[in-house]
């Protein structure tokens, strides 16, 4: 009996482990875009979030601008942002691109 709640208790932690603290932004319009002189875009959405992960104290997204993928990023939210096209943002559920913002794992530009 011992083993089988070990084993549930594993379940539950590490199934969780993996997306706890990335979040999802859905059918959200961008509000504010702010470009860094370091290369990082950081921008809040309308969207409700639930909780962010703890470094994210100023519930903003960010991306670098020093990659490939980050100037993607840039270019759909731009292209959003201009045709006034809502967005899916999904978090990484870490803030390496700027401290306090969350960085984005990927975004969906909806038509």
């Amino acid at each position: 009996m011992k083993r089988i709640l070990n084993l549930f208790v594993a379940c539950i932690v590490f199934g969780m482990s993996g997306t706890a603290y990335a979040r999802d932004a859905v059918n959200a319009n961008i509000q504010e875009l702010y470009v860094q002189p370091e290369g990082v875009v950081i921008f809040t959405t309308t969207a409700s979030v639930g909780t962010w992960p703890g470094c994210a104290t100023t519930q903003r997204f960010a991306v670098s601008v020093a990659t490939a993928g980050g100037q993607a990023v840039y270019a759909g939210l731009l292209s959003a942002l201009k045709a006034h096209t809502p967005i899916t943002i999904h978090g990484k559920g870490v803030c390496d691109a700027w401290g306090d913002s969350e960085s984005v794992g990927y975004l969906q530009v909806l038509s």
